[in-house]
């Protein structure tokens, strides 16, 4: 999944913007151990080291923005249409 390929790949204290996510719910992901504990949360892509961005009409800003300052890493898609992206912000 790419929460498993964040916690793989995310350095020690990494900020993560997921869309759509609130604070509530990245803690929880951590609790339950979906999430590295290490790992921080950013209310907004610019702050963010890793970003999920989800592909729908009211996103596109994110997208956008994702595309601009960082490198799409993975994505999920159902046949064939994207539905997340991660980001990775560029070294």
């Amino acid at each position: 999944s790419l929460l498993e390929r964040i916690n793989a790949d995310a350095k020690p204290g990494d900020r993560l913007f997921l869309d759509r996510t609130s604070r509530e719910a990245f803690t929880t992901y951590q609790a339950t151990g979906s999430l590295r504990r290490d790992l921080r949360f950013s209310a907004r892509p610019s702050g963010a080291d890793w970003a999920l961005a989800f592909h729908q009409p009211d996103s596109d800003w994110v997208l956008v923005d994702l595309r601009r300052r960082m490198d799409l890493v993975a994505g999920v898609a159902t046949e064939g249409v994207p539905v997340v992206s991660l980001f990775k912000r560029r070294p």
